[in-house]
């Protein structure tokens, strides 16, 4: 089965963020890798997800809990 291509617009309404910012990781190397087919920008939707993995950040606890006490007053462990 072929990957979906994504053009840059669809891209953008496919993560819910501007098309200049999408220019602006290609720019900067920071986004899904892409192919240019002529003139035309196109990104695999396989890549996307790979890139949407890659961005992924785990939560410490210890950071969960201090925002629990300086947000609403109410730790979920001691000594934090």
């Amino acid at each position: 089965m072929q990957d979906k291509l994504l053009s840059t617009k669809e891209l953008s309404e496919y993560l819910g963020i501007a098309i200049s910012t999408i220019i602006e990781y290609r720019m900067n190397n920071s986004g899904p890798i892409y192919a240019k087919l002529g003139h035309l920008v196109r990104y695999k939707k396989s890549d996307v997800e790979a890139w949407i993995e890659s961005r992924k950040h785990k939560r410490r606890k210890r950071l969960f809990c201090l925002d629990l006490c300086r947000l609403y007053g109410m730790c979920c462990v001691t000594n934090v």
